[in-house]
């Protein structure tokens, strides 16, 4: 087996491509700080072409929530507007099913990568003597 100089070894595998999709250049900075987070949360590849508007929407709708639960901090200590403070909880907990409802389904949630049949196989393996037993 012959050495290889440090240069060699250095040039010999290309550095791997990070295929992250990129947030839209329409988006806030607050809008792109959650998008970065939520790819960087994923290995590389876990985003492909065809779940971009989903991870779109789940980006809009979780700032849209935080964008509504500033409204409603600031108004239960300035605003005695009943009607006003119900629009904003509903809006919220819109927003809250909808976070809910796309983070599952892009398979970013614990719940949504643990299946009733993975946790049925789980509580079914005999596991031995327990130890209080």
């Amino acid at each position: 087996m012959s050495k290889r100089s440090a240069a060699n070894l250095a040039t010999a595998l290309p550095a791997p491509r990070d295929s992250r999709p990129q947030a839209p250049e329409n988006f806030s900075l607050r809008a792109k700080e959650i998008w970065i987070d939520i790819t960087n949360a994923k290995p590389h590849d876990w985003f492909t072409a065809d779940n971009v508007a989903l991870l779109q929407s789940l980006v809009l709708a979780i700032e849209t929530f935080e964008l509504v639960s500033v409204d409603i901090a600031v108004g239960r200590e300035e605003c005695r507007d009943i009607k006003l403070m119900k629009i904003l909880y509903d809006l919220q907990a819109q927003q809250s099913g909808l976070i809910q409802s796309l983070a599952t389904k892009m398979r970013l949630t614990q719940q949504s990568r643990y299946t009733a049949m993975t946790a049925a196989t789980a509580a079914s393996k005999d596991l031995g003597k327990r130890p209080w037993e």
